[in-house]
């Protein structure tokens, strides 16, 4: 999902990725490890054309999916494991594949 900035060239992306339950070591309990093997969810990014490239910056803010509806600990696993990590650097691929996407477009 994206949307234009009025009177910018800056656009919002809302990116699907997946967090797999083994990245969250110190954040999960251990039954909820050995319950859950990923998560989906989207991350909100800004993204800005840039001589040629994108530059993207992580606002902050994630959503799961309509369909995921994971417990409040889990929430704030996830959130906690946002937090301490560099999100544009940790989902590259994944931003990379929906900026090629939109310059498709």
């Amino acid at each position: 999902m994206r949307f234009k900035h009025a009177g910018t060239n800056a656009i919002t992306l809302w990116v699907p990725v997946t967090i797999q339950a083994k990245s969250l070591v110190g954040f999960l309990l251990g039954a909820d490890k050995a319950r859950y093997i990923e998560f989906d969810i989207q991350i909100r990014v800004i993204a800005r054309p840039c001589d040629g490239e994108w530059l993207t910056e992580y606002t902050g803010q994630w959503a799961t999916p309509p369909v995921g509806n994971y417990p409040a600990r889990i929430l704030d696993a996830i959130n906690n494991y946002l937090n301490s990590i560099n999100v544009t650097a940790s989902f590259k691929k994944e931003l990379r594949t929906e900026i090629n996407n939109l310059n498709q477009s």
